[in-house]
């Protein structure tokens, strides 16, 4: 009797454990994804982009509408963080701009599949973890909150709110490229799914149509920021191959044998989504779509003459990747649903399941370490190369700068020679640590390091401090 009341005991606080855990599922899995985020905006030196981003937010207002502070991206992004950063130009405050962003993206993606609960919790716990997005997630960058107005289309769509959805893709547009190729691809693929159908175009099209060529004609009336953009994203060509950039989309480029396991799930959801009776329109349009821009930029690039396939910009690449194997993961979810035994093991689906997800998990803490093992990170997997003033300021802190200079020496001739000392100042100035005090210390350039300590060595240049006598 004894025994039989323990075993309800236990049943009953199992029975608990799992309720609780349904019932607050979303909010475990959002508190993780903010606190990695969180700890990595705090934790991370500041990089070679962003030193960009924020010199660009101090330049006057008609130089960053007229596109002359970067012609490589539209300005869109750069007068929302111009007005973020009207609170503060702290590197910290700056990049939780981006975490904004990501939280947003969650409630987008929480809405966007809510009529699919298990899709949704899969979705979602897939884009927190990702081995991908993770290395925008906390960065002054552009990505994650282009991201933003991509998912916010997609719902807008389903909502059937064409003039909500035309506005937003309008201010899109010129918020960064990585929309223009999200709806660039998106819109000629729905206006043509219409005409083969042989239907009328609805509102959402005729929305997505217009403001497109609106996009359209103003780059045809300014080509120029066209070339000057084209000619920006030289870099990209190393990474045209598929061996790079088939694992930095899945987010296992720190294990890319791994790609191979992701690619199973990835064509197992491909074949699991097309079996389906009934499949959203814009669902199929968004996979159509996908799959033309990444196989279209691709082969436009390979011969070099023309590149435009930029691995940053293409982030709806990897949501279309994360989409397929998440459709993968909802088949075996079912397939799991009242199984017993198949050849002799028992629930192999759920099993297969489970794997995959814990698997998927110890890559994003993988690369979430790599993040803060740095050195190498531009050549290795992150295409990253961080500026190390952290480590010289952060020991002068406890001494007197005012007997020391800086000397830096092998520039790389990738890196903006403006940019190295004034992304050192910025950082002297305490804008890139928590609670830095200013330092006053000067960079000498092309001086005598005889007597020089040698105190950081990444990626481009050597670093040494120098004492004044």
């Amino acid at each position: 009797m004894k025994k039989n009341s323990i075993n309800f005991l236990y049943k009953k606080h199992q029975l608990f454990l799992q309720k609780s855990f349904k019932k607050n599922y979303f909010k475990l899995i959002i508190i993780l994804g903010l606190l990695t985020r969180l700890w990595l905006i705090y934790k991370l030196p500041l990089w070679g982009d962003e030193a960009y981003s924020i010199w660009a937010i101090e330049q006057p207002w008609l130089k960053i509408l007229n596109n002359t502070v970067d012609p490589v991206h539209p300005p869109g992004y750069y007068v929302f963080l111009k007005l973020w950063g009207s609170i503060s130009d702290h590197l910290f405050w700056l990049r939780l701009s981006s975490l904004f962003a990501f939280s947003l993206n969650i409630w987008l993606l929480i809405k966007l599949f809510i009529k699919k609960p298990i899709l949704q919790k899969i979705i979602l716990t897939l884009y927190v973890f990702s081995g991908y997005f993770i290395i925008f997630d906390w960065q002054v960058r552009m990505y994650t909150p282009a991201l933003s107005f991509i998912f916010a289309s997609l719902l807008l769509q389903q909502q059937k709110k064409p003039i909500a959805l035309f506005f937003l893709h309008l201010v899109g547009f010129f918020f960064d490229y990585a929309f223009f190729w999200y709806a660039g691809s998106y819109t000629v693929f729905i206006v043509f799914w219409k005409i083969l159908q042989k239907k009328k175009l609805t509102l959402i099209t005729k929305s997505l149509t217009a403001s497109l060529l609106i996009k359209l004609i103003f780059i045809a009336f300014n080509f120029d920021l066209v070339k000057s953009g084209e000619n920006g994203i030289g870099w990209a060509a190393p990474y045209l191959n598929p061996t790079f950039h088939i694992p930095y989309f899945f987010g296992t480029h720190e294990f890319p044998l791994l790609s191979i396991l992701f690619m199973g799930f990835f064509i197992f959801g491909y074949w699991s989504f097309f079996k389906e009776k009934r499949i959203k329109t814009w669902q199929l349009i968004f996979v159509i779509s996908s799959i033309f821009l990444y196989v279209g930029t691709l082969l436009s690039s390979l011969n070099l003459t023309f590149i435009t396939f930029h691995i940053r910009s293409l982030e709806i690449i990897s949501f279309f990747f994360l989409f397929m194997i998440a459709k993968g993961l909802e088949k075996l979810h079912i397939k799991s649903q009242n199984e017993k035994k198949y050849f002799g093991i028992n629930k192999p689906h759920k099993k297969i399941f489970l794997t995959f997800l814990v698997i998927y998990l110890a890559n994003f803490i993988t690369t979430t370490q790599i993040h803060l093992n740095y050195k190498d990170s531009r050549h290795g997997k992150l295409i990253v190369h961080f500026f190390d003033w952290k480590k010289i300021i952060l020991p002068l802190q406890k001494s007197n700068s005012h007997d020391y200079y800086i000397s830096i020496k092998e520039i790389h001739t990738d890196i903006s020679k403006d940019l190295i000392p004034w992304s050192f100042y910025y950082s002297t100035a305490g804008k890139e640590t928590l609670g830095a005090k200013e330092i006053k210390i000067k960079i000498e350039p092309n001086k005598d390091t005889t007597s020089c300590k040698p105190i950081s060595e990444i990626n481009y240049w050597k670093t040494y401090l120098c004492p004044k006598n």
